[in-house]
Formats: C-alpha cells, sequence, structure tokens
C-alpha cells in the first residue's frame, strides 16, 4: 500500500487519472476525488496535511479542510454518496494490510 496506489485507485474510481487529482482542476468530480484521495493518505498512511500538500499540490490548511469535508460525508453518506462509496471501496481494498500490520481497524 503506497501514495501511488492510493491516489490512483481514487481517481479510478472517479473515472479520472492521479495527474488530474494532482492538477489545479477545481470541478466538483475532480475536488471530491481529490478531498477522498487527502482522506485516504491522512487514514491509512498517516501522512501528515503538509506532507498530503506537497504530493497533492495543494496547501496544508486545504488539505485539512477537505479531510474535514470527508469526514462529515462519512456520518452524513447523503450529502455525497460517490465520495463515500469510494472511500469504502478503497479503504476496503487494503484491510487485510493494515491488520496484518498491526493496525486495529475494523
Amino acid at each position: 500500500m503506497s501514495k501511488e496506489e492510493i491516489i490512483n485507485d481514487v481517481a479510478n474510481a472517479y473515472g479520472i487519472s492521479a495527474d488530474v487529482i494532482r492538477s489545479k482542476i477545481r470541478k466538483r468530480p475532480v475536488s471530491d476525488a481529490r478531498a477522498v484521495a487527502c482522506y485516504l493518505l491522512s487514514f491509512l498512511l498517516k501522512m501528515s496535511s503538509t506532507e498530503i500538500g506537497k504530493e497533492l499540490n495543494r496547501d496544508h490548511s486545504t488539505v485539512v479542510v477537505a479531510i474535514e469535508k470527508v469526514d462529515m460525508w462519512l456520518s452524513t453518506p447523503k450529502i455525497n454518496p460517490t465520495a463515500v462509496d469510494v472511500t469504502v471501496k478503497v479503504y476496503n481494498k487494503y484491510k487485510d494490510e493494515l491488520k496484518r500490520l498491526g493496525y486495529g481497524f475494523q
């Protein structure tokens, strides 16, 4: 499980490329994919907002807001069901690896 794999998985789920996630494009599907990538990089790899920002060409404060947004979507799935589905799908792909590494995720 690497940052590249996670970014590519999110990009593929949204039907875009990893380069588009890293781009300056601000259209809704791209910004949603970018937010999901931020959340998963933080949650799965424990990357800091500064590290994620450098990876995705964003300021660390933008990353913090994106992570908070995905947290909200996860707690209220009706707001953005696509983002919730992608987040869960990518998380589930790596769940067994996380358990092997000793993380206590469910």
